[in-house]
């Protein structure tokens, strides 16, 4: 969790009461201090080969690329949650953009990009079955890449998923989309749903050089087939 220090305080690192103070690119931060653990589910272990394999590719760049890297990381400005702008190391940049690219099944990178137009999430309502789950009523404004991500069935109360949504699916929607079956997709990630189940569904848009909008977000009820 990012902090923001005050005008006595201005910085800390270390240990206390369970907790590590350290500051990043991002600026100052506190975690729980916790053991590692070691996970081996087969989407963790993907993140960890495209970490691995990126990593190798930025030491294989031409020092012109490298450059090249250092200098666009100046364009892609974020903020984090305190509004504060904060510049990634051009090998961060490299790494991010290509982990998203590769994640969504477009082609990496290894010459550094300008920022272009990011396309905004696709809107979608959700028309759930037994055995079938359609998204629908798209808002898709041009062809656009889209991840969408899914959640296991959930109680009907709950409404924050955020560390339940996995990605279940990577589609090229074009502009007159209407409909998106994730039907078989849906029931590889999870299995199949009951009438009852209340299920989430996401998405986000990415463009070609591996920028990504905000994530649209809608749930419903599996219902009964009529």
């Amino acid at each position: 969790m990012l902090i923001k220090f005050g005008s006595i305080v201005t910085q800390g690192r270390g240990k206390l009461g369970g907790h590590v103070y350290s500051k990043n690119r991002q600026g100052a931060y506190i975690r729980t201090n916790a053991v590692p653990s070691n996970p081996q589910t087969a989407s963790q272990q993907t993140i960890r080969l495209f970490l691995t394999q990126f990593s190798q590719a930025w030491s294989n760049l031409s020092t012109e690329q490298i450059a090249g890297w250092n200098d666009a990381a100046k364009l892609f400005v974020n903020k984090n949650v305190f509004g504060d702008d904060v510049i990634p190391s051009g090998k961060n940049l490299f790494t991010g953009l290509n982990q998203t690219l590769a994640h969504s099944g477009q082609t990496t990178l290894e010459d550094a990009p300008t920022p272009q137009t990011i396309q905004p999430p696709p809107f979608f309502t959700i028309d759930a079955n037994p055995g079938s789950i359609v998204l629908k009523d798209f808002n898709v404004s041009e062809d656009t890449t889209v991840v969408f991500m899914a959640t296991p069935p959930v109680s009907r109360g709950t409404s924050y998923v955020k560390n339940r949504l996995r990605v279940i699916s990577t589609e090229e929607l074009f502009l007159n989309t209407e409909t998106v079956d994730l039907s078989s997709q849906y029931e590889a990630k999870f299995g199949a749903v009951d009438v009852g189940d209340k299920v989430f569904f996401a998405a986000y848009s990415v463009n070609s050089v591996g920028q990504r909008s905000v994530i649209f977000k809608s749930s419903n009820l599996v219902q009964a087939i009529v």
